[in-house]
């Protein structure tokens, strides 16, 4: 990949976010080490290959951290990324799979990206394709019905080769998930569910991939312990999900961000 640290690619999300006047800061940042992880160790990108490995982001109002790994990936040219949620562009403010090829499903409507990568891990089984489908969910996200029926069918079918990353940056669109619906530990409710869980800090590469490691084979669940804006003092919790930062503001993170 052509990165080496995790803050190039918020740097990145800054740039298109500030240029466009429009995004979602916090829930990409908060997902630059996850993205840094996979992008640098598993074959996310290689779209034309059985073997390559499948990445849901059931999350997809925080693509501009997608299109920043696709960038240093050299997949989305610096040009492009000056697109960022215009009409007709690739970029869309959520994942568009009839648009960029390189994204793996249309997602936004949030709930619906597990179901879709438990379709994509259940199809890669039948067709005996061992690659494995990773599918990012957000900690708000997890309020949803929908995620929870799926989880239900991953533990009858514990041999699909899926994971489950959940980036809980401890914040919603409005205000702290624990205030808007408080359901207690999620490690309770995955042993429920018979899935192997891991819990790592979501900020630390090494925690991340060894994590990843652990759960190689079949049905897995990761808890991403993060901070909603990691990597900017200001933009850290709950004020910073879609705000938009005026120059002042940008060129101060932009600095912060450099520090690395």
């Amino acid at each position: 990949m052509n990165f080496v640290h995790p803050n190039q690619l918020r740097i990145t999300v800054l740039e298109m976010v500030y240029n466009a006047n429009s995004g979602h800061i916090g829930g990409s940042f908060s997902l630059a080490e996850t993205f840094f992880v996979l992008f640098s160790y598993f074959p996310i990108v290689s779209s034309d290959s059985e073997a390559t490995d499948v990445l849901i982001l059931s999350k997809g109002h925080a693509v501009p951290i997608y299109y920043a790994a696709l960038h240093h990936a050299g997949l989305i040219d610096r040009d492009e990324l000056s697109t960022f949620r215009s009409i007709d562009s690739r970029l869309q403010g959520h994942p568009d799979v009839k648009r960029l090829k390189h994204v793996q499903a249309t997602t936004g409507s949030l709930g619906q990206g597990l179901s879709i990568a438990i379709g994509r891990a259940l199809a890669n089984h039948l067709l005996g394709i061992s690659s494995r489908v990773f599918c990012i969910l957000g900690d708000g996200e997890m309020q949803e019905g929908q995620i929870w029926e799926g989880l239900m069918f991953l533990s009858h079918n514990q041999h699909l080769n899926i994971t489950v990353l959940l980036d809980d940056n401890k914040y919603q669109n409005d205000w702290s998930t624990s205030a808007t619906l408080n359901y207690g530990a999620y490690s309770d409710h995955i042993a429920a569910f018979n899935i192997p869980y891991q819990f790592c800090d979501g900020h630390c590469v090494d925690d991340i991939y060894k994590s990843l490691l652990k759960l190689k084979e079949g049905v897995g669940f990761l808890h991403l312990d993060t901070t909603k804006g990691k990597g900017v003092d200001f933009m850290e919790g709950p004020d910073w999900h879609a705000a938009i930062p005026d120059e002042s503001q940008y060129l101060f993170a932009l600095n912060q961000l450099k520090l690395f």
